[in-house]
């Protein structure tokens, strides 16, 4: 007789599962204005080195981690729609980490640029603050791209939340065959579960 199959459930996908399709198109776009952001913050921030002579070292800092860590990212988006190369991108659970520093360190930059702006004005009241108007546009872009990355760190939990969720075996339900036995009192008395009585 032909031997008889208990099916436990169908086969689940192995590895982790895909990210959700929307996600990458909305990252691609706010990591393409982060990237244009961080590059405005920092042309400011030279133009302000070269013509005025003041250093603010703080939007340096906080501006080149955003940048590169922006243009991986869309690199990496970028290349999953060529054939000719592919790039992968960063794992999510350590985008979190490198979008929480990033928030730090925008959060940081605009309060320094705060407290620069208000004490050049309240200390040197004789003469204009020549920093000024550059001063408030390098306030807004830190705080846009504060809010902008904290966006994104929301994102990156849902990434890992779509990766958490994913079997972490490779076979979570399989086939099983139960062997053909003659006599049923056999498996009984040896105490096998799969022995069954054929008949």
């Amino acid at each position: 007789m032909p031997q008889k199959i208990v099916s436990t459930g169908s086969r689940a996908p192995q590895g982790p599962q895909p990210r959700p399709t929307a996600l990458p198109r909305v990252q691609f776009v706010l990591r393409t204005i982060g990237i244009i952001g961080s590059l405005a913050g920092i042309a400011i921030a030279g133009f302000v080195v070269i013509k005025i002579h003041k250093t603010w070292g703080f939007v340096f800092a906080s501006t080149l981690l955003p940048f590169f860590l922006d243009t991986a990212e869309v690199a990496a988006l970028t290349s999953r729609h060529t054939l000719k190369f592919s790039i992968h991108r960063v794992n999510p659970f350590v985008l979190i980490g490198l979008d929480a520093i990033a928030i730090g360190l925008l959060v940081w930059s605009f309060f320094m640029l705060i407290f620069d702006k208000w004490g050049r004005t309240q200390t040197v009241s004789n003469l204009d603050y020549t920093a000024d108007p550059f001063n408030g546009i390098e306030i807004w872009l830190a705080a846009t791209l504060a809010v902008l990355h904290a966006i994104l760190f929301v994102f990156d939990l849902a990434d890992c939340c779509s990766r958490r969720s994913a079997p972490s075996s490779k076979r979570s339900a399989e086939e099983i065959s139960l062997p053909r036995r003659g006599r049923s009192n056999r498996g009984y008395r040896d105490g096998r579960v799969g022995d069954v009585e054929w008949g």
